[in-house]
This record gives C-alpha cells, structure tokens and sequence, in this order.
C-alpha cells in the first residue's frame, strides 16, 4: 500500500480548473486502486476554502470540499503537529504543519507542484506529473 500525502496546491488545481488540474484529476483518479491511499491535512481544507470563496460563493465551496473530502483521509492537526512545526526548519509555517501532518501519515511520498517548499523532506517530494510518470513505467 503506497501512501500519499496531498498538498494543498494540487487539490485546488483540480477544484478550481487551474493549468495542472488534468494531472491533478488523474493523479486522484488513482484513489479507486486499492494499492493507494491518499492523506490530505486538515488545514488543506482551510486553505482551500479561502481560496475557492474567491471565486464561488460559500455552499458551492463546501460542496466542493464535501465531495473531495469523500476520497481523502484526513489528518487532523494536533498539539504535536503544531509543536513540532513551529520548532522546524520548514521556512513557511503553513509547510511545516503539511509535512508534520504527511510525517503522521507515514507517507510514502509528498504530492505537490511546490517541491522547493519540502527540500528538508524525509519523504519523497515529486510533482502529480512525476509520480504518475514513474508509475507508467
């Protein structure tokens, strides 16, 4: 069973039809094969919201969420969670509280388009389109 922990910028590619939101929907689509699990933080959420009310109003945001909230395991931020992102040498606090949060999933890889954000990653870092691309072969 592979793990991955999704970062906040791939759900909105997806959700709000951004350049990568091909990559993003077939990358998710994987969610059907039982080789997979996918982990999103609960701050994604909170993220995404905030940026999708830019754009929609406040119940077709939600819904948005509910039905991708359907496909993902969230992890819920906690004491720990906090303590140890706020200690981290993540630069961006918001990063740090992802990778704590993939760190409590036990990911196998980190899923986002913002590689640079993880470079002190533990857990492999690649984008949908690499993983995808290293599923292929």
């Amino acid at each position: 069973m592979t793990k991955l922990f999704i970062d906040t910028n791939v759900i909105l590619d997806l959700l709000l039809d951004r350049e990568f939101s091909r990559e993003a929907d077939n990358l998710l689509s994987l969610n059907a094969n039982e080789n997979f699990t996918f982990f999103i933080s609960a701050l994604s959420y909170i993220n995404a919201h905030y940026q999708l009310k830019k754009r929609y109003p406040d119940h077709m945001c939600r819904l948005l969420l509910a039905n991708t909230k359907k496909n993902l395991h969230t992890i819920d931020l906690t004491d720990l969670n906090l303590e140890e992102s706020l200690v981290s040498d993540f630069k961006d606090f918001e990063d740090a509280v992802q990778y704590q949060s993939a760190l409590y999933a036990k990911a196998d890889h980190i899923i986002t388009r913002n590689q640079k954000d993880f470079k002190k990653s533990t857990i492999a870092v690649c984008t949908p389109t690499e993983f995808l691309f290293q599923l292929a072969k």
